[in-house]
């Protein structure tokens, strides 16, 4: 598990069953599963930002998240989207 932060999080016991039926469903692990979730979830929310004219955050974002795919792709992380994929998006 290198390049990895353990973080525990509580969650209701309805949605840690349907997080993990989906996962199960997708044969994935709860931890992919939830990985790509807060992938999509901040790609996602830097494109809102940088339409809405929020530049100044997308500015300290992106080189924390180029680290992060960085690592990903070093480590193998084919679940993921590539470094140049990122950078085509912002």
């Amino acid at each position: 598990m290198l390049n990895y932060t353990r973080m525990t999080l509580d969650i209701p016991r309805s949605l840690h069953k349907t997080i993990k039926t989906i996962a199960s469903s997708e044969e994935k692990t709860i931890k992919d599963l939830m990985i790509s979730a807060v992938e999509k979830y901040i790609s996602a929310k830097m494109k809102r930002q940088s339409s809405a004219g929020e530049e100044d955050i997308d500015f300290l974002l992106k080189p924390l998240i180029e680290e992060y795919l960085k690592d990903i792709e070093s480590n193998g992380g084919d679940n993921f989207i590539s470094l140049e994929e990122f950078e085509n998006e912002h």
